[in-house]
């Protein structure tokens, strides 16, 4: 994948796969932990947006922002 075409993949995978990774998310920390699991999608989407255009994008883009996301979500105090 081009790096040009970071911020676009970046705005269809926020359309079309951050809410399965917060619901995802949600159901493994449990459903008390909506506020959580989102704001740990959002954490990921902005590492994304900060690394991916000069790092790359992964081969997987959807399975790095889930175990970003996840990593956040666990670390959080």
């Amino acid at each position: 994948m081009e790096q040009e075409s970071s911020p676009v993949l970046l705005e269809h995978l926020f359309r079309r796969q951050a809410g399965r990774i917060v619901s995802s998310l949600a159901g493994r920390l449990g459903s008390k932990h909506q506020q959580l699991a989102e704001d740990a999608v959002q954490e990921a989407m902005l590492r994304a947006a900060q690394r991916w255009p000069f790092q790359g994008v992964p081969e997987n883009p959807e399975g790095w922002l889930f175990r970003v996301a996840h990593n956040h979500a666990i670390s959080a105090p």
